[in-house]
């Protein structure tokens, strides 16, 4: 499923941090990679940005130069990264989040959004900027997947899956169970009264009934799975977890809603993205406008 890995580089050393983690994946699934550059409409600099890319096909291959090639295209940076996904079938895009001081003139930021909200396939992100240190192991050895209880949540699932049976990684199920209140008057205000553990008990134990069955599906298909519950709240739960588990790969929807959880995904993943040091595979389930 994952034959075909895009790598989208802006000329700036920010954009290139994305290269380590591209390259661990095609090898460890056995794909191919494509660099791509998008330039504007002179032939000159687009003969630039070859030289570049051509350049860094040289300075990361390995022996395997046939598994690894560089395309510079025209126009918008968005709209051809996006058009060239779909044309292309690319099953995996990975992107920096930040590229800045490049040889191109657009903002790899900005057009990650982009991408990320209209690409049909999977985008690993991963932060370039701050003080990130992220585990030392295989960025496919474990793979965290935060879930909201709701279908469309689980749309990153389908394809950690094929990824986790190739690349034989742990799959970690991650729920959070957010703290409830009850609210009562008081003068010209409310104010919040925690449930009690006997009220949450319920909560924890509906979460973990979830996180069992979809477990057993994944088991099923012969996958090795771990399921974990925590409370608190959701964006900041699930850093704090990758960032005492190790765990250096995060996979989640774009989407999320009518779960169990009054948490919506959507949101969390836009946290997280920003504020975790993860690489973050971002999936926009199939009926998400």
């Amino acid at each position: 499923m994952y034959s075909r890995i895009l790598v989208t580089l802006d000329g700036s050393d920010l954009a290139e941090a994305a290269l380590p983690a591209a390259t661990e994946i095609t090898d460890v699934l056995d794909g191919r990679m494509t660099l791509l550059n998008v330039c504007g409409l002179s032939a000159e600099r687009c003969e630039i940005y070859q030289a570049y890319l051509d350049m860094m096909v040289r300075k990361i291959t390995v022996g395997a130069k046939e598994k690894i090639s560089a395309i510079v295209m025209r126009g918008n940076a968005a709209d051809e990264i996006i058009k060239y996904i779909e044309e292309n079938k690319i099953t995996l895009t990975v992107m920096a989040t930040h590229g800045r001081s490049g040889i191109s003139n657009w903002v790899i930021g900005s057009v990650a959004e982009r991408v990320v909200r209209e690409a049909n396939r999977p985008v690993l992100l991963l932060r370039s900027q701050g003080k990130c240190t992220v585990s030392a192991e295989g960025i496919l050895n474990r793979i965290i997947v935060p879930l909201d209880g709701s279908r469309m949540g689980e749309a990153a699932l389908r394809f950690v899956v094929p990824m986790a049976l190739k690349a034989k990684s742990e799959i970690v199920l991650l729920h959070i169970v957010e703290r409830e209140y009850h609210f009562a008057a008081a003068v010209d205000t409310y104010v919040q009264i925690p449930y009690t553990e006997d009220e949450m008990k319920p909560l924890r134990e509906k979460a973990q009934s979830y996180l069992d069955g979809v477990a057993r599906r994944l088991e099923k298909k012969g996958l090795k799975v771990r399921k974990e519950i925590r409370e608190g709240k959701p964006a900041e739960s699930i850093i704090d977890y990758v960032g005492q588990s190790g765990i250096g790969t995060i996979a989640m929807s774009t989407r999320g809603r009518t779960g169990i959880s009054r948490w919506v995904l959507g949101s969390v993943t836009d946290k997280i993205v920003h504020s975790s040091c993860a690489r973050v595979m971002v999936v926009r389930p199939p009926d998400a406008a």
